[in-house]
C-alpha cells in the first residue's frame, strides 16, 4: 500500500472529543474549552476576550475570527449574504476541527474596534480575518508576528481551509505542554526518594527542553515572517511587470507625434492590463481562466486539491508565483501566434526579452521527464491530462513539460503541466496542483 492514500487525510479532532468537552463544561485553567465557537459581543465581550488572550498563565491557543466587512466581494461564492453564511460555516468547521487543541472565538463589528483598541493595532484582528493567539501575549512587546494573521480571502473559498491552517500552525505544539502542578508530588510518591543529583539532571533537561521549544517556536514564526516578505516581493514584482507591459504598449503607440490622435488606442491599451497578482493558488487559477483564455486553454478538471494549497502557509507566495507562471505561458502563446518559429518555451524564456518570461533553469522548469519516468507505465499514466478535444480527439494528452512553482514545500509544492500547440497557437494546461499527485521515482 502506497503513502498516497494518506495525502488527503484532514487532521482534525476525533469525534469522541465533542461529548467529552460538553460534559460539565471543560476548562484548561481558567479558559473554557468549548467544541463550538464562543461569541463575544460588543465592547464588554471584547474586553472579556482581551483579558483571556492576554492572560499570562494561558497555555491554550485562542483563535479569534472577525465578521465579514460590508462591501467584501468574492464572485465565485455569490452575494454578500452567501459570503456571510460561508464565513460562519468556516468558523464552525474550524472549531470542530481543532476542538480541545485551541478555542475558537468570534467578535462582532462593535467588538472588533474595542478589542483592537485594548490589545493594540499590531496585535489586533479585523476585516473578516482570523488570528491565532499563542500563549504569552504581551501587547507591550513587539512580538505580534508570533501570532499568525490570516486574511479573509485566504480561507473563505472552502469551508475547511481555516481549520487546516489552524491545525498546521499549532498542531506540532500540542504535545509540548507543561506537566500539571501535581506532577512533582506524584512523581516523588511513585519513585520514592530520588538523589539530589538525579533531580538536578531532570531539572537541567527540563530547562533545555523548554529552551528548545521556545527556539523552535521562534524559528517557525521567523519562517512565516520571511514568507510574508517573499509574498510582498512577489506582489511588487508582478505590479512592476504589469506596469512594464503598459509602458511598452504606450511606447509602441508614441511614434513621431507622441500620442497625438491616439486617445482611443491608449484607453484600449490600459484596459488590457492584467491583475497584478493573486492571493492564493485557487485565485491564480480562477484569474487564469477568466483573463487568459485567448492563448491559454485550461479545461475543467485541471485544478487539483487547490483547497489544500490554499490552506498552506505558503499559499499567498504560491498564488503570486502561479499567476506569474500562467501569464508567462499566455505570453508564449501570443509569441507563437506572431512567429511560429519562436522555439520551445524554454528557448523563448531564455532569448525573447519578454517581461513575462519564466526562469529557464532546471530548478524552475522541466521540458522533459526523466528516462526512468518514461519507462514506467504507472508513472506515465499519471501524466495523461485533459486537453481540448480539438487538439486530441480522446480528450487527453501525455504531458512532460512542467513549471515548478516551488522547489521546496514538500508533497504540496505546486506544479503546472502544459503542452504547446502551434495551429492554432495556444498553450494547453493539463494539470495544476500538488507535486504528490504526479509522482516520480523520488517521491
Amino acid at each position: 500500500m502506497g503513502h498516497g492514500l494518506l495525502d488527503n487525510v484532514t487532521i482534525a479532532a476525533p469525534r469522541f472529543v465533542r461529548p467529552l468537552l460538553e460534559i460539565g463544561g471543560a476548562h484548561r485553567g481558567e479558559i473554557r474549552i468549548s467544541p463550538s465557537p464562543v461569541d463575544y459581543v460588543g465592547a464588554d465581550g471584547a474586553e472579556a476576550l482581551a483579558e483571556i488572550v492576554t492572560q499570562w498563565a494561558r497555555d491554550v491557543p485562542v483563535v479569534v475570527f472577525t465578521p465579514v466587512p460590508r462591501g467584501f466581494v468574492m464572485s465565485e461564492i455569490g452575494g454578500f449574504d452567501a459570503i456571510v453564511e460561508q464565513h460562519r460555516s468556516c468558523v464552525e468547521r474550524a472549531a470542530t476541527m481543532c476542538m480541545g487543541l485551541a478555542q475558537v472565538c468570534t467578535l462582532d463589528s462593535a467588538g472588533v474596534s474595542a478589542f483592537d483598541a485594548i490589545v493594540g493595532e499590531t496585535y489586533g484582528v479585523r476585516d473578516g480575518a482570523f488570528r491565532i493567539y499563542l500563549p504569552e501575549v504581551d501587547p507591550a512587546t513587539d512580538l505580534a508576528w508570533r501570532h499568525r494573521y490570516s486574511p479573509l480571502n485566504r480561507y473563505l473559498r472552502t469551508y475547511a481551509s481555516a481549520g487546516r491552517m489552524i491545525n498546521r500552525s499549532i498542531g506540532f505544539r500540542a504535545g509540548a505542554r507543561m506537566a500539571p502542578k501535581s506532577y512533582d508530588l506524584v512523581s516523588r510518591l511513585l519513585t520514592g526518594s530520588t538523589s539530589s543529583e538525579f533531580e538536578e539532571l531532570l531539572d537541567m533537561v527540563d530547562k533545555e527542553n523548554q529552551a528548545l521549544r521556545s527556539t523552535a517556536q521562534t524559528l517557525d514564526q521567523r519562517y512565516q515572517d520571511l514568507i510574508d516578505e517573499v509574498q510582498q516581493l512577489e506582489s511588487d514584482n508582478n505590479r512592476l511587470r504589469a506596469d512594464l507591459v503598459v509602458a511598452r504598449k504606450q511606447l509602441g503607440l508614441a511614434g513621431a507625434v507622441l500620442w497625438t490622435g491616439h486617445a482611443e488606442e491608449m484607453t484600449a491599451a490600459e484596459s488590457l492590463r492584467l491583475p497584478e497578482g493573486a492571493d492564493s493558488p485557487s485565485d491564480a487559477f480562477r484569474q487564469a481562466r477568466e483573463y487568459l483564455g485567448e492563448f491559454l486553454s485550461i479545461p475543467d478538471g485541471v485544478g487539483v486539491e487547490l483547497d489544500n494549497l490554499d490552506a498552506s502557509v505558503e499559499s499567498r507566495a504560491w498564488g503570486a508565483t502561479a499567476w506569474r507562471a500562467f501569464v508567462s505561458l499566455y505570453s508564449y502563446g501570443q509569441a507563437m501566434a506572431v512567429d511560429p518559429d519562436v522555439g520551445s518555451f524554454w528557448t523563448w524564456c531564455e532569448t525573447s526579452g519578454n517581461p513575462h518570461v519564466w526562469t529557464a533553469s532546471t530548478k524552475k522548469l522541466a521540458m522533459k521527464e526523466s528516462a526512468s519516468v518514461n519507462r514506467s507505465e504507472k508513472l506515465r499514466a499519471k501524466r495523461y491530462f485533459p486537453v481540448d478535444p480539438a487538439v486530441d480527439a480522446g480528450g487527453k494528452r501525455y504531458m512532460e513539460a512542467h513549471i515548478k512553482i516551488a522547489e521546496g514545500g514538500g508533497p504540496l509544492a505546486p506544479r503546472i503541466y502544459f503542452c504547446a500547440v502551434h495551429d492554432p497557437a495556444k498553450v494547453h494546461v493539463g494539470y495544476f496542483g500538488p507535486h504528490s499527485k504526479v509522482p516520480n521515482t523520488l517521491n
